[in-house]
């Protein structure tokens, strides 16, 4: 009996089975792990080698990759919650200043009571010998100055407001147009194919680093079996 040819279809891909053995508490440290090398500039294979050093299982790299995307989506949850709150923080700050200098400007508009202090000098009471001089005596003047408000705190107040509807995005885009040398149009380099040459090379040196990287998996597990 002829066997059945082949399907051209690529199965689904499953887990590795250590993957499903992890306990809830092994998944939290290997993310811990993971995300410590892969900032560190580690890939998913090297990160897969390191991991099977220090753990009595192993986990593909394409295990490792779905764990680094649960990663992202973690930071950017809260890179997405920590821009949310610095915002609303921000957009405070702002009221509490509007408060204060709304206040001041208030009170810029009220009348001002001006003290001048001076000197007057009194006449004599005439002349010929005998007659006294004139005196000097202080003079104390009040008055009344009617006033149309510190135009620096509308200013303020104005900055402030701007600075609100950006935060708040309010504004539209700025459109901007760039230009060439001079003014010109910009001039685009038509990139060139890769030559036969060229992309062998390439292919050689993703086989090769492969190869590397499953050479030195197998060394860890012998040196993780020896232990």
């Amino acid at each position: 009996m002829e066997p059945e040819p082949e399907s051209d279809t690529k199965k689904p891909w499953t887990p590795h089975p250590s993957a499903n053995k992890r306990t809830k508490a092994q998944k939290a440290a290997d993310a811990v792990f993971i995300e410590e090398h892969h900032l560190r500039g580690s890939n998913p294979y090297k990160i897969a080698t390191l991991l099977a050093a220090v753990r009595p299982y192993t986990l593909s790299h394409t295990q490792i990759a779905n764990d680094l995307l649960k990663l992202r989506d973690r930071w950017l949850r809260k890179a997405d919650d920590t821009v949310a709150a610095e915002r609303k923080r921000a957009l405070v700050k702002l009221d509490k200043m509007e408060e204060t200098l709304w206040d001041a400007w208030d009170r810029s508009l009220k009348d001002e009571l001006v003290r001048t202090m001076g000197k007057v000098t009194d006449e004599g009471s005439g002349d010929g010998a005998g007659q006294a001089e004139g005196s000097e005596r202080k003079s104390d003047n009040v008055r009344k100055v009617n006033r149309d408000g510190d135009a620096a705190f509308t200013r303020q107040i104005l900055d402030i407001q701007d600075r609100r509807a950006k935060i708040l995005g309010l504004y539209a885009p700025e459109k901007k147009e760039v230009t060439g040398a001079n003014g010109g149009p910009l001039q685009f380099q038509e990139a060139k194919p890769l030559t036969d040459e060229a992309l062998h090379e390439v292919i050689r040196r993703h086989n090769q680093r492969e190869a590397e990287d499953a050479n030195r998996a197998a060394a860890s597990k012998v040196v993780a079996a020896s232990a």
